[in-house]
């Protein structure tokens, strides 16, 4: 039998000791959590590259080194004796749950029973259903914190802020820590992240989701190690829901035996924090028990009435409870029997209230998804006096971090206060919008500068906030407001990596803008206003198109980049294009457009540097780099690279610092400047795993495999370009997918394995097709032309050769690959056959030469495996 070799064995206990989980360690040494998992099991050995960043990450002492990389490096051995090592605990699963100032009460059946269900295969979808305030969070957040054998640990996702179910998948990732990418639908993402992960998802409030609930079954089928604790008012009602109804809390003692029931005890523990001599006797159990049966011994309502001691005897209470449930029942009869006694509960705490106190509550039910002290203060008026008084009485929530946030019917009941006044409401609204775009402006610096990765955290953190300022923004046309946040918004997106909400956001906010406006036809004929309200729309359209360009929307987002440059040219002053250009740059770079893209990215350097430069100029030389790059002028990119290097670090602004090093590694790759390349690269997978570019990581790992192909290392190559694919997958960039597939397949054809180079480009040819990424599919092209020349269709393999050379949008190192090979064909086939096939070619379309091919090989049935 076999046995992990010692590297694996000693990996495992290292990382373990560091308290760091395989997918933990992964993203720090950039690669696929898959494999640590391979080499800690013996199935794979680590790179020198990776030998060398895991025992950095393991902070592996100077004197242990040379061991630690020769044990890395040994191979893999059957039946080797392992050597002896001191035993490691392993750590207990990470649990990203809320943590709570005030014990948990009672639910001991209904724990057991969630405990069972957890623990039992093929229950994978448990829903706790019941009213709002019946205790489900603190049950399912309970229940899951004793939950240790899921290996990638428990994770709680608050949907409570999230308005949409486009956005349930955002909401799971952000709770995960992971970052989209790529043009893939964020619930793609979702799935190929989820994939081999051991994991409990604790989703909180689905009921206003409930349209989404399909994406949690798609979410279990593709991840079947992945299970779903939520809690909802209602059932999902899809299939496999195993559902778990909560009551209230019990009132009475199953027996003498059993002491005081649990909404008794929870009333009792909630009474002494606020009057610490609070005692339980004969006289005050009977008004607690009624009390408890009056709120159906909904957890809530029992809070809010025991924070009433203070002021109150437990019989006072027991008689406001009463009288206002007589009221209620006769005013609201429509409520449902606990609506109207929760009600009741909270109308006397309301009043209980000072005016001060009843001003600030209804104003906090602006916020979403809580807030801090200083927003609290600048938007609803409340000092901290007041913010003390709500938690004491149970209305406001104070987490563990310092923030503050409401219940949900909290927040339901106190708002209904705030809308009965109209002026009050528009104008605290308006309060939180312009704080919270002003905040999101204050970031500026920070996201483009050396604080990128604070920055980003800051603003994942207040996301709801921003949303809904954005949101009332556009729904009153509140243009400054999003002039003010417009640019971190969109970076904030691009380095989230959530492109299609963005691109979303930025569409709907450009059709609000543009609906009431009414352009003259001649420029000089508009008003201040007609002109402020078309640079803006030219503003947007321009994020819009960017983050199009980042979905893969490769022609949808030119069309809009060019709306935006119309606008911004007749109204603007000229400079304010620079910013569409370089993204019309991109864009037409990437579909092989590269005499645009050349005058776009030109044009955009120019201009920004004639307003002092910053990074759109880098911007711009990175993509005019790669411009230079793919028509073969290495020694012009070499330039072009080193001038944009020399920006982005005068900037500190380390995403671009890294895009550079990246991009600039292959210029110096086809210079043969090897030791230059893994410098240049190195850097960047240091820059990117400290800022958790997970993009950058695998850009980087894929150039260090182009390094290891050169030198004659294949195998080291299609490692490394294995785990660069792997890393893109997981992300969903399908533009870096084909590339890497690419690459992938020519170090498979060079250690001689051409069905899987075949396979390879197969799939770099569909992508890239998909994607109208042309340079990319040409490049698939030539890699096939080479497979079919060597299983003897010569004639085929001539008419794909003969389509490469034809295309403006082959780059060099494609267009000599090609050149080569019709060389050899030529020799091969004699004058006439090679006249006729390409006359047969002339006027034809990539797209048929593409679906030619493809019936082709379905025809001779190579590789079925191929297509699938």
């Amino acid at each position: 039998m076999s046995v992990p070799p010692a590297f694996g064995i000693r990996l495992k206990q290292r990382r373990q000791a560091l308290d760091l989980t395989q997918e933990a360690l992964a993203e720090r040494v950039g690669c696929a959590p898959q494999t640590i998992r391979k080499i800690e099991s013996g199935e794979r050995r680590p790179s020198r590259d990776m030998a060398e960043r895991l025992a950095q990450v393991l902070d592996v002492s100077p004197a242990d080194r040379d061991v630690f990389l020769k044990e890395a490096r040994t191979a893999l051995v059957p039946d080797s004796p392992l050597p002896p090592s001191a035993p490691v605990e392993r750590p207990a699963p990470r649990m990203v749950l809320p943590k709570y100032t005030r014990p948990f009460v009672g639910r001991s059946a209904e724990l057991a029973q969630l405990s069972r269900l957890l623990e039992t295969p093929g229950c994978d979808l448990i829903t706790v259903v019941g009213p709002g305030g019946i205790g489900k969070t603190r049950l399912a957040v309970e229940a899951a914190s004793r939950q240790s054998h899921f290996v990638d640990g428990v994770v709680f996702v608050s949907l409570a802020a999230v308005t949409s179910a486009s956005l349930l998948a955002s909401a799971i990732g952000d709770a995960l820590s992971f970052a989209f990418n790529g043009s893939d639908e964020p619930a793609v993402q979702l799935s190929n992240y989820l994939r081999e992960k051991e994991l409990l998802l604790v989703l909180d409030n689905m009921e206003q989701l409930l349209e989404g609930s399909e994406l949690l079954v798609t979410l279990l089928a593709d991840a079947p190690q992945v299970r779903c604790l939520v809690t909802s008012r209602e059932r999902l009602n899809v299939q496999d829901e195993w559902v778990v109804e909560l009551m209230g809390l019990s009132v009475l003692a199953a027996g003498p035996a059993d002491g005081a029931a649990d909404a008794v005890t929870l009333f009792v523990e909630r009474a002494r924090r606020v009057q610490q001599a609070f005692t339980l006797n004969d006289t005050t159990m009977r008004s607690i028990v009624r009390i408890c049966e009056l709120v159906d011994g909904m957890p809530l309502g029992i809070e809010l009435a025991a924070s009433w001691v203070r002021l109150l005897s437990v019989s006072e209470i027991e008689d406001e409870i009463s009288r206002s449930f007589d009221i209620l029942s006769t005013s609201a009869r429509d409520l449902p029997g606990r609506h109207q006694s929760l009600r009741a509960v909270f109308e006397h705490s309301w009043h209980l209230l000072t005016d001060v106190e009843r001003q600030v509550l209804r104003r906090l039910t602006v916020f979403h998804g809580g807030f801090d002290r200083a927003a609290a203060a600048t938007i609803a008026g409340a000092s901290l006096p007041v913010l003390a008084a709500l938690v004491d009485k149970s209305l406001l929530r104070r987490t563990t971090d310092g923030r503050y946030d409401l219940h949900g019917l909290v927040r339901q009941y106190a708002a209904a206060h705030l809308v009965d006044d109209t002026s009050e409401q528009a104008d605290v609204q308006d309060r939180h919008c312009t704080y919270y775009i002003g905040w999101l402006e204050s970031r500026t610096d920070a996201i483009q500068g050396r604080n990128q990765a604070t920055a980003i955290r800051e603003v994942s953190d207040e996301i709801d906030n921003v949303r809904a300022a954005w949101a009332w923004a556009t729904s009153r046309q509140m243009l400054s407001e999003h002039r003010r946040g417009l640019g971190v918004l969109q970076w904030f997106y691009e380095y989230r990596t959530w492109f299609q909400e963005g691109e979303t956001t930025f569409r709907e906010t450009a059709a609000a803008v543009k609906a009431p406006l009414n352009l003259p036809a001649v420029a000089e004929q508009a008003t201040e206003e007609q002109t402020e309200r078309a640079l803006l729309l030219g503003h947007l359209l321009a994020a819009q198109g960017y983050l199009a360009v980042r979905c893969g929307q490769l022609a949808r987002a030119c069309d809009v980049l060019r709306s935006s440059l119309q606008l911004l040219r007749t109204y603007g002053d000229g400079g304010c294009t620079a910013r569409p250009l370089v993204y019309l740059g991109i864009a037409s770079y990437q579909m092989g457009n590269y005499d645009e893209a050349q005058d776009a990215l030109q044009q955009s350097l120019e201009i920004d540097r004639a307003g002092g430069g910053g990074w759109i100029a880098a911007l711009s030389l990175c993509f005019l780099g790669l411009v230079a790059h793919s028509t073969g002028d290495y020694n012009r990119a070499r330039e072009l690279f080193s001038e944009d290097l020399a920006i982005w670090r005068s900037i500190n602004n380390v995403r671009g610092l890294a895009l550079c090093l990246n991009f600039f590694s292959t210029t110096l790759f086809k210079l043969s400047e090897y030791t230059e390349v893994q410098a240049l690269l190195h850097e960047s997978l240091a820059l990117c795993a400290a800022t958790g570019d997970r993009w950058g990581l695998g850009t980087a790992l894929n150039h260090l495999g182009l390094v290891a192909q050169a030198q004659g290392e294949h195998e080291q190559a299609h490692y490394l370009f294995s785990e660069s694919l792997a890393l893109f997958r997981e992300m969903g960039d399908r533009w870096a997918i084909a590339r890497a597939q690419n690459h992938l397949g020519a170090a498979a054809w060079a250690i001689g394995d051409h069905v899987d180079a075949k396979r390879s480009y197969f799939m770099a040819l569909r992508t890239a097709q998909e994607l109208k990424a042309t340079p990319d599919a040409l490049n698939a092209l030539a890699g096939l032309a080479q497979v079919l020349a060597s299983e003897g269709n010569h004639e085929r393999a001539l008419e794909v050769v003969l389509q490469v050379m034809g295309d403006a949008a082959s780059g060099k190192e494609a267009y000599e690959r090609a050149s080569l090979l019709y060389a050899e064909l030529t020799e091969l086939l004699p004058p006439q056959r090679v006249e006729s096939i390409a006359q047969r070619l002339s006027g034809r379309t990539f797209d048929a030469v593409v679906e030619e091919l493809s019936l082709f090989v379905r025809e001779r049935a190579i590789s079925e495996t191929v297509l699938s």
